[in-house]
């Protein structure tokens, strides 16, 4: 009864609506944001001591500080959505992507929003941390700015497209980092290799991710690296990144990355094997969730604020468009 009430009733379809600016924002980009986040405060844990040292399991402290800085860099990437959104509406209705922006709201107002959701986010992080709101801002430059401007037209390079999104993961986690660690040994050799897999795994999941959106990219001349390289060998160098992070991950003694490289690793053979279109979304998909799974066991206040925007966005877009988004189901 309270399922049928839940998916069918038509009350539903008169409030969706009024969560339309909140989705704007893009919430679910958050399960990559916050997950870096606690990643590089899970790292933490190792430096200044030497690898292979036991980590905390189940660390249930929270305070203010930690609060402030998941709400400031999910502000700061939805500022940044919203750029892309504005940017991104030709490829976007190519791809058959559903889009509020000129269907909800104009240009002129997202444009707007943007830029006071950007300031409140900057504020926010400096509040936690000068250093962490520095990161900020290059996070912003890079991939706000640096990547959408269309002079420098650094999305439609696949080089430099590329680089901005790997940019965005080592802010994130550096971000994390500064935030349990302060500046100890930022600049360390082995401070990068901790950081290695986790980078490598975040880039493989960035290529495959543009590879369902090659048709409308080409169509608005964006020239991803899995345009440039061609769905095959992007699939391919997903694989060996991957087979690298875990190499990496096992040399350096890091359980948690080795058990999250190593439950991925087949989705990402099984794309690069044989290359349908499920096998990708699964190489997008379950990896994201993989991390996410094994980082709550590490820091379970995640999964909180996880469930709450997974479900909560399952409802809005099913009521809304009659999608079933987000999902883990990939269908044949």
């Amino acid at each position: 009864m309270i399922k049928n009430f839940l998916k069918n009733h038509k009350i539903h379809s008169k409030i969706v609506p009024f969560l339309d600016l909140f989705f704007l924002l893009r919430p679910v980009g958050n399960f990559a944001i916050w997950v870096m986040l606690c990643i590089g405060m899970y790292i933490s844990q190792f430096v200044p001591h030497q690898f292979g040292k036991e980590s905390e399991l189940f660390i249930t402290s929270f305070n203010l500080s930690t609060t402030l800085l998941f709400f400031g860099y999910a502000l700061l990437m939805s500022s940044i959505s919203m750029i892309n959104q504005i940017k991104d509406k030709k490829s976007d209705k190519i791809n058959k992507k559903l889009f509020l922006v000129n269907d909800r709201f104009d240009d002129q107002f997202v444009d707007k929003l943007r830029v006071i959701i950007g300031i409140i986010s900057i504020l926010i992080l400096s509040y936690v941390n000068v250093f962490i709101m520095i990161l900020g801002v290059l996070l912003y430059l890079f991939y706000g700015y640096l990547y959408n401007q269309d002079t420098l037209r650094f999305k439609r390079h696949p080089l430099k497209g590329l680089f901005c999104k790997i940019i965005v993961g080592i802010i994130l986690i550096y971000s994390g980092y500064i935030h349990s660690n302060g500046l100890a040994q930022i600049f360390d050799l082995k401070l990068f290799l901790l950081f290695a897999p986790y980078i490598l795994l975040f880039t493989s999941v960035s290529i495959m991710i543009d590879i369902p959106d090659y048709a409308g990219d080409q169509e608005d001349n964006v020239i991803t690296f899995a345009a440039f390289s061609g769905r095959k060998t992007a699939t391919y160098i997903c694989f060996i990144i991957n087979l690298l992070a875990l190499i990496i991950s096992l040399k350096i003694e890091d359980p948690l990355s080795s058990i999250i490289i190593i439950t991925s690793l087949p989705f990402f053979m099984y794309a690069a094997a044989r290359g349908l279109k499920k096998d990708i979304l699964r190489a997008i998909r379950y990896p994201i969730s993989i991390i996410n799974l094994f980082t709550m066991t590490i820091f379970p206040h995640l999964f909180l604020p996880v469930f709450i925007i997974f479900y909560l966005s399952k409802y809005y877009y099913w009521h809304r468009f009659s999608l079933h988004y987000p999902t883990l189901l990939v269908n044949d």
